[in-house]
């Protein structure tokens, strides 16, 4: 609630200045009179000086009368008891018959005391409603609000989007897919196997023998360098497998020990990166399957952007349901182990520890998760704008729309907000409700502060 007005305040009866909150009827703090306090602009220092005057006539007449008795007290205080009561009362006669015009001037005056007030310190009655009391809380809202909450928005399925749904409707959302294009470093050349082997043989200072270099330059050329047509044509599976063969390298000197110990370690630049093309390709091959549904839905996708340019909607509508699911089939938890081809018989001859490292890429293909949210989002906003042109979902909207105008006519307003925030289409009518239960909400609330006075 709004923070009350404050005002400066002045009581005309014992001049005590304060400050309150505005209100029909305020008490002096001091004094506890409420018909002698008035704002400190509406009192000039005349009427104030004046109104001290009139305070005086009491006293003086309280004071006059005090001489009288005590005078009389005096002159009969030897007479018999009943003589003196009898003066007492002449007394108190005489003096109300000469002060009677100010006293009766002064009992006029402060007559809304007596009528309001009663005994000095009583509280006077709030200003509330009664229970009989009729709670228009609508005086309350503005012209314009008026006119939104009783207002009727006409729709129609023949219409044509506005700018709000047709913004929905012209989006796109591409498929953001895991696939990998591309291998993660290229493709050694024969020059640079060479490199690397004589950089090596300076750096541990042994060199190979000419026979066993010429035999590993002949298993690249044969097995490595082969692998770069069917990789480029596609042919994956059999790229890799050339891969695979590639690390079979002869036992150096027939001593196991000596050949890890010497050409593999050697060699470590290049099998390493080997292992990781494999590994790549093993995703791949793991996730056609995957890729293939991806490809699906992109091209249903764009069959029902085409259906929504051509204003077709009952047939986009039954597309989402179609899209939907194939989104929900992708989304499945996928075991991908088992649909990887396995490596040709060869892979015999790699050498122990390289090998079992190979069967880890194998088993342990990481599936590459496509990014579905966006596109599930997209078709969720665009159903809902399709629903609204088409009447079988367009009527009951309006129906809960139509229902609640009559609960607001009525004064309902709980079963009001209640029947318009359950729209969800088209977005005229549900902006128009959004708007009608802002108002709603501010009518609850003023009505809910009169209840609570009332009680």
């Amino acid at each position: 609630m709004n923070q009350r007005k404050m005002s400066r305040y002045v009581c005309t009866h014992c001049g005590r200045r304060f400050e309150a909150e505005d209100k029909e009827v305020l008490e002096c703090p001091a004094c506890f009179w409420s018909s002698s306090v008035k704002k400190e602009e509406d009192v000039s220092p005349e009427s104030l000086a004046a109104e001290k005057g009139n305070e005086t006539i009491s006293h003086r007449a309280v004071f006059d009368l005090g001489l009288v008795l005590g005078a009389m007290g005096h002159l009969l205080s030897k007479a018999r008891p009943f003589l003196i009561l009898l003066a007492i009362f002449a007394g108190v006669a005489a003096v109300l018959l000469v002060k009677w015009p100010e006293i009766r001037d002064r009992l006029v005056n402060r007559a809304d005391f007596v009528t309001l007030k009663g005994v000095p310190g009583e509280k006077e009655p709030a200003d509330v409603p009664q229970a009989g009391d009729t709670l228009d809380v609508t005086t309350l809202l503005s012209d314009q609000e008026k006119a939104v909450l009783t207002s009727r928005v006409e729709v129609s399925e023949s219409r044509i989007p506005d700018e709000k749904e047709q913004k929905i409707l012209d989006n796109r959302v591409p498929l953001k897919t895991g696939i990998v294009e591309k291998l993660p470093s290229q493709i050694w050349t024969l020059e640079q196997y060479k490199q690397l082997i004589s950089e090596q043989e300076r750096f541990y200072k042994v060199p190979l023998p000419w026979s066993y270099r010429r035999k590993l330059e002949k298993l690249f050329t044969e097995k490595y360098a082969a692998s770069n047509a069917p990789f480029e044509k596609g042919d994956l599976n059999q790229a890799r497998d050339l891969w695979v063969e590639s690390l079979e390298f002869p036992i150096y000197a027939n001593d196991v020990q000596k050949h890890r110990g010497v050409v593999l370690t050697m060699l470590r630049p290049f099998i390493n990166d080997t292992l990781s093309k494999i590994g790549v390709v093993n995703s791949i091959l793991a996730e056609r399957e995957i890729r293939g549904k991806e490809q699906q839905i992109s091209q249903s996708y764009q069959e029902f952007s085409d259906l929504i340019h051509s204003h077709s909607w009952a047939e986009a509508l039954g597309l989402i349901e179609d899209i939907q699911k194939q989104l929900q089939a992708l989304a499945q938890p996928r075991a991908s182990n088992g649909t990887v081809p396995p490596y040709p018989a060869s892979v015999t001859l790699v050498d122990e520890n390289i090998r079992a490292t190979l069967f880890d890429l194998l088993n342990q293909v990481p599936v590459t998760v496509s990014d579905l949210n966006p596109l599930r989002q997209d078709m969720q906003e665009k159903e809902k704008v399709i629903k609204g042109f088409l009447p079988d979902y367009l009527q009951p909207e309006i129906q809960k729309y139509d229902a609640a105008l009559e609960s607001i006519k009525a004064e309902r307003w709980d079963e009001a907000e209640k029947a318009l925030r359950q729209i969800e289409f088209p977005s005229v009518l549900k902006q128009d409700a959004e708007a009608k239960c802002l108002i709603l909400k501010k009518l609850q609330a003023q009505n809910a502060e009169l209840q609570t006075q009332k009680q």
